[in-house]
């Protein structure tokens, strides 16, 4: 994705025309070429994996209201199923976050939409999807993986979890481990949840963004106190999330 992103803005000011063949098309890469055309550019065809971009000489500046964050969306609704509450989640583009929401109901959550509002709920949380991996838009991002891992460990159930995409994803499950997950490891790029599990308090370091805010989850549900370091990492993605947290009665603060 960062690889797509970075040849559309190198080629929108320049003096070439490219055409980007097996280009990344997730939400936030059309949102970054509406962007750019606003300010001049001249990108064609976003939205598919065959992206044209002519360069132009120059851009200018502009006012522009960036599209949400459905990555951000998708953590909350896992939040809310694993919380056993119903959460209203605002900004949320229905087309954006299909297959997240898709095996969210195959875990028993409900949720429903009024305009841009998703509102999720869920009475029970059964794995009845047994295997759910990670592919490129419009398949389930990458970025939801760790959240949906804390998600498997209290469905009843077992559920393998495969992300041939990211190289180290799965490197922060044995943290969860620690806190009483029953997690088999089978190789760098796939688990086995096997759920549901009560979670014990621990100190735990973020090691990434999605880690990071799995980790958080997990504290959530985990009985008695967790410490989370490296939090400012975490907040790269999730803007004021303690605050946020709180607001939806999470015991949460964040120190420094």
């Amino acid at each position: 994705m960062t690889g797509t992103e970075n040849i559309i803005m190198a080629i929108a000011l320049s003096s070439l025309n490219v055409h980007i063949e097996n280009a990344a098309c997730e939400p936030h890469i059309v949102d970054l070429a509406h962007f750019l055309n606003a300010c001049g550019a001249s990108i064609d065809e976003m939205g598919t994996n065959k992206i044209s971009v002519s360069g132009k000489a120059q851009l200018a500046g502009t006012t522009y209201k960036i599209q949400p964050d459905y990555i951000e969306a998708g953590t909350f609704a896992v939040l809310s199923a694993v919380m056993d509450g119903a959460v209203e989640i605002e900004g949320v583009h229905e087309s954006d976050i299909q297959q997240p929401l898709h095996i969210l109901k195959q875990f028993g959550v409900s949720y429903r939409f009024a305009g841009n509002s998703l509102t999720v709920s869920v009475e029970k949380l059964t794995a009845s999807k047994k295997r759910i991996q990670s592919a490129p838009h419009p398949g389930f991002p990458t970025d939801l993986m760790s959240p949906f891992i804390v998600l498997g460990t209290q469905a009843q159930g077992e559920t393998l979890f495969h992300d041939p995409l990211y190289e180290s994803r799965m490197f922060f499950v044995d943290k969860l481990i620690r806190m009483g997950a029953q997690i088999t490891i089978c190789d760098p790029h796939r688990v086995i949840i096997y759920g549901p599990t009560k979670l014990q308090g621990s100190y735990q370091a973020s090691p990434d963004i999605r880690a990071g805010i799995a980790l958080v989850i997990a504290a959530l549900i985990a009985k008695d106190k967790s410490i989370i370091d490296h939090a400012e990492i975490i907040e790269r993605g999730y803007e004021q999330l303690a605050e946020r947290l709180s607001v939806l009665g999470a015991d949460i603060r964040k120190d420094g």
